[in-house]
């Protein structure tokens, strides 16, 4: 279980939702397979039913603040005013505040360096 799941992947989500109305199955054995295949799908992105259970609640991050996350776990790789943005964002986005379409750009645009520079440094380990 993770503390702070992250949203099911688009293609994931669509297979979970397409498998759980079989869960009202009449029939035991595919209510448990159905469980079951659910289950290794959750698995599959590194989540678990408890996780699931967060992500229809709600209690879930939302895109802009795993992004914020993995931008400051790399802090080295911004500038002052950039880690500024990125550490206010974070207030904004945790005192229930919505980013504006300008802010989520910069914030892509960040997060497209940090994910650049993990990558090759990933290649070149």
């Amino acid at each position: 279980m993770n503390a702070h799941p992250q949203p099911l992947p688009p293609h994931l989500a669509t297979l979970v939702a397409s498998t759980i109305p079989r869960l009202a199955s009449e029939h035991d054995g595919e209510v448990v397979a159905t469980a079951r295949a659910i289950g290794l799908m959750l698995r599959s992105a590194g989540l678990d039913f408890h996780d699931l259970a967060k992500i229809v609640t709600g209690a879930v991050a939302t895109d802009e603040e795993a992004m914020i996350v993995d931008c400051l776990n790399q802090r080295d790789l911004f500038n002052a005013r950039e880690c500024r943005f990125l550490e206010n964002a974070r207030d904004l986005i945790g005192g229930g505040h919505e980013l504006t379409a300008k802010q989520v750009k910069w914030l892509r645009d960040l997060h497209r360096i940090a994910v650049t520079k993990w990558d090759r440094s990933e290649r070149a380990a």
